[in-house]
């Protein structure tokens, strides 16, 4: 085979990988990636090219006044609050519905609690036994209120006595005689136990601090007492926290972002 029938053979296996790249698009216009057709498979060239097609990616943080300032320094996106788990995504080339974009350039929050509100989360949510108790008071001394101090609150725990009771009934019939008894057990503390605790804390950085109040309750079923905290009115605790968490997200991106509350799926 001589040398020009080798060099026709070289350029129709050229041309033939040319009529396999796919289209990029109009010259100059940017966001269309080049691709090519190998097999059956669509293979991106965006690698090889001197820079990528369009800007995309995912930026998240925890922080709030960081997030804000992510989405305020590149405007125009779309946004969508989870109020009720405090997150927050906003897709800044989602596009409209006429001329929709990828939405693969986002922006994602999801609040951190503080060490404060996380260790009332905690502790409210397994039983505890007196060390345990003792532990997390002495720990949060500065973040908590009891009534008569709390220094009188941990005597108490410390000084917790089961105290137990048994009445017992008997009954004599002229065909029997029946018998009953009734056990009473009681968890008693000299200067009385303490019926609440008050935590003092911000559920989130940059968030109004919040009283929460942890209701005590003694179990007596188990050979030691065990101790349980729950916090009062929770449920409204949390609303509040997510309507704040709305309301600054609204007030602080304002214009930057259209925000709507709820989720998206792309």
């Amino acid at each position: 085979m001589d040398a020009s029938a080798i060099k026709e053979i070289v350029n129709l296996a050229v041309e033939a990988t040319r009529a396999r790249i796919l289209p990029a698009g109009v010259a100059g216009v940017t966001g269309v990636i080049p691709a090519a057709l190998i097999g059956e498979k669509i293979i991106s060239l965006e690698g090889l090219e001197s820079g990528r097609a369009r800007f995309r990616g995912t930026y998240s943080t925890n922080v709030l006044s960081e997030f804000v300032a992510y989405v305020v320094a590149h405007p125009g996106g779309t946004g969508f609050i989870d109020a009720d788990n405090c997150t927050a995504r906003v897709l800044h080339n989602l596009g409209t519905k006429d001329e929709p974009g990828h939405g693969d350039w986002a922006s994602m929050l999801r609040l951190k609690p503080t060490a404060g509100y996380a260790a009332v989360l905690a502790v409210c949510k397994a039983q505890m036994d007196q060390k345990k108790l003792i532990e997390f008071v002495e720990d949060w001394s500065p973040n908590l209120d009891a009534h008569g101090g709390i220094a009188a609150a941990l005597a108490a725990i410390r000084n917790v006595t089961i105290a137990q009771k048994k009445d017992v009934t008997h009954t004599d019939k002229d065909f029997g005689a029946s018998r009953s008894a009734l056990e009473e057990i009681e968890a008693k503390a000299s200067g009385g136990m303490p019926s609440h605790f008050t935590f003092h804390t911000e559920p989130y950085a940059g968030f109004a601090a919040r009283e929460f109040k942890l209701r005590l309750s003694v179990l007596t079923s188990g050979p030691a007492p065990a101790f349980v905290l729950r916090t009062v009115a929770a449920e409204q605790i949390e609303e509040s926290i997510a309507t704040e968490f709305k309301t600054i997200l609204l007030r602080e991106i304002d214009k930057a972002a259209t925000l709507s509350i709820g989720t998206f799926a792309l």
